[in-house]
């Protein structure tokens, strides 16, 4: 999730790599580690986050510059004539829509199947074709953001200091139990991940963890 802050829409908590992240390759970096860290995190591993760095972060780059680099030609369409450039950015808006929910599970098949961006790309599409468990999440997920950020803006907006006080910690909170609730959710409907046991988010590495995720890298 992504927490922004501006005077004229307050907070908005958004759901995985931020684009903000072209801006500040340290961002980008720090996503890159960051996703890498909640998969050792819910598979009881040590974390390494500089590991994850140096593996991800090309993909990371990827994921992120892809969709900006789509829709560059469109800023020339959408100065077309009135009625050209509404449906034009009606179509972009859909466009980004579809392709959010077909690739909204990428960035954690990514790292938990320790693979390349497309083979995660083609699963998380995959599951985004199948429907079932997969729709059903995506949707809810994303009620839940869009309500989570009216009402945090709403509190920034009117209390500016007191909202941006409390919106600091409580959207790195949620952020986090977002993106760390999507990733144990992913890794529940993937054959190829299997589900994390209970006692791996809170317990110390088995002896078997990174022989597995070295398995799973193998596979793909």
């Amino acid at each position: 999730m992504e927490l922004r802050f501006g005077s004229d829409t307050g907070v908005a908590v958004s759901a995985g790599v931020p684009p903000s992240a072209l801006r500040n390759p340290v961002v980008l970096a720090l996503a890159a580690g960051y996703f890498g860290s909640l998969a050792n995190a819910l598979a009881g591993e040590p974390y390494r986050f500089a590991e994850h760095v140096c593996r991800y972060l090309p993909a990371f780059l990827v994921f992120t510059v892809a969709p900006v680099v789509a829709r560059s030609p469109l800023v020339l369409l959408v100065s077309a004539p009135s009625g050209v450039g509404v449906v034009v950015v009606l179509l972009a808006l859909l466009a980004v829509v579809v392709a959010s929910y077909l690739l909204y599970a990428t960035p954690s098949l990514l790292v938990l199947r320790d693979t390349d961006l497309v083979s995660a790309a083609r699963a998380s599409a995959g599951f985004a074709a199948d429907g079932g468990a997969y729709r059903s999440y995506a949707v809810g997920f994303a009620a839940t953001v869009a309500v989570v950020s009216a009402v945090l803006s709403a509190i920034t907006v009117s209390v500016p200091i007191v909202g941006l006080a409390l919106g600091l910690p409580v959207g790195a909170v949620l952020g986090l139990a977002g993106n760390l609730a999507t990733m144990r959710f992913v890794a529940d409907i993937d054959p190829r991940t299997g589900a994390f046991s209970d006692d791996a988010e809170t317990g110390p590495a088995s002896d078997g963890s990174d022989s597995n995720r070295d398995e799973r890298r193998d596979d793909a």
